[in-house]
């Protein structure tokens, strides 16, 4: 009875490692898997490096620490999941008794695990081998599960650099067209006065674009979400704020004789920030959370864009018109911002901090 109850757990540890390293390395959400082990891995590593980071002033250290979050993450699953798989496949030949050729007394556990990490491994040393038909099957089945493994690994990292880089280079084409200060107003300032319409529908085109693959790839592979070149350097989130702010602006106070392409922004943007909260479990602010700007501030944008020339609604109060918009997103935002360590973007800026105009 002993004996059945390892082979069963063996056969569970092999079961539940091929699920949970191939879930995390291919293309599948991780919002439907909560009691994953490589999803506990990355929050738990995530809230005792963010908690670091918190108490450290300097901002070497701070980089430093940071930087060394998503190699930690990767190299602990990679080591537990092989570990897992031989210490699985160990069980199911220890619990069978299987012989074992190179041992002239019955073989111990020790010698169990050292002839599966050899054989997971393919290193075929020959000290040790599978003396039965049983054995020598699960050799062959471990072997293939030893190369897939590699595969999976070697094939994940080059994906990641891909996904990252591209991100990156979405973010730069975005910061081009808001201004380094990555804010809605930016974008306005830039585009309108110009009343180049090919180049704003082919602005609002891109940016739905890389937002969509943002979502996609950040849902799948949530390490991403973590990681940007440094901590004080322009992150996804900014991004991400600056194209939703954009589209809240644009729906809440002008006539627009199309909006297809705007509505599709503020709708893909407000999802993905809610799916973000929904992937971290993370819970917003009840209530009405603290907006990113002053009453004051909100009608000076409105009266500026009004002088430049934009087709405004006539709107008693256009700051309680662009609340509703804001309001659905705000507190998620804020929430998102807060567990990731990354800045959001204002809402408001000065026409004069907008370079190239």
């Amino acid at each position: 009875m002993p004996n059945t109850c390892w082979f069963i757990i063996g056969i569970a540890m092999i079961v539940y490692t091929l699920c949970d390293g191939f879930s995390f390395i291919l293309m599948t959400r991780k919002t439907t898997n909560r009691s994953a082990f490589s999803m506990w891995t990355e929050r738990i590593y995530w809230r005792i490096t963010r908690s670091i980071l918190q108490r450290i002033k300097s901002p070497k250290i701070r980089d430093r620490i940071f930087t060394a979050y998503a190699p930690m993450v990767i190299l602990t699953l990679m080591v537990t999941w092989a570990m897992s798989l031989i210490y699985g496949f160990a069980l199911l030949s220890w619990s069978v008794g299987e012989e074992l050729n190179g041992t002239s007394s019955e073989p111990t556990f020790a010698e169990y695990f050292y002839l599966s990490g050899v054989t997971f491994f393919t290193l075929g040393y020959g000290d040790l081998s599978p003396a039965e038909t049983f054995g020598q099957i699960f050799s062959l089945i471990e072997v293939g599960s030893g190369y897939s493994f590699i595969a999976m690994i070697i094939g994940y990292i080059p994906t990641i650099t891909s996904l990252y880089a591209e991100r990156e280079i979405g973010l730069l084409r975005i910061e081009m067209q808001t201004g380094p200060c990555f804010t809605a107003p930016g974008a306005l300032y830039r585009y309108i006065p110009g009343r180049d319409m090919l180049k704003i529908n082919s602005f609002l085109s891109e940016s739905n674009d890389w937002l969509l693959k943002l979502h996609l790839s950040h849902v799948c592979y949530p390490v991403l979400c973590y990681q940007r070149y440094n901590l004080d350097s322009v992150n996804w989130l900014k991004g991400v704020t600056a194209l939703v702010d954009l589209s809240a602006i644009s729906l809440a106070w002008m006539e627009l004789e199309d909006d297809h392409d705007i509505s599709n922004l503020y709708a893909l943007g407000t999802k993905t920030i809610k799916q973000f909260n929904n992937l971290f479990w993370l819970k917003p602010k009840q209530g009405n959370p603290d907006l990113r700007y002053s009453r004051e501030k909100c009608l000076e944008l409105w009266e500026t864009l009004s002088r430049m020339g934009y087709p405004m609604k006539p709107l008693e109060d256009p700051v309680a018109r662009l609340e509703q918009y804001m309001l659905t997103y705000e507190a998620d935002l804020q929430a998102l911002s807060d567990y990731l360590l990354m800045p959001m973007a204002d809402i408001i800026v000065d026409k004069t901090q907008v370079s190239g105009n």
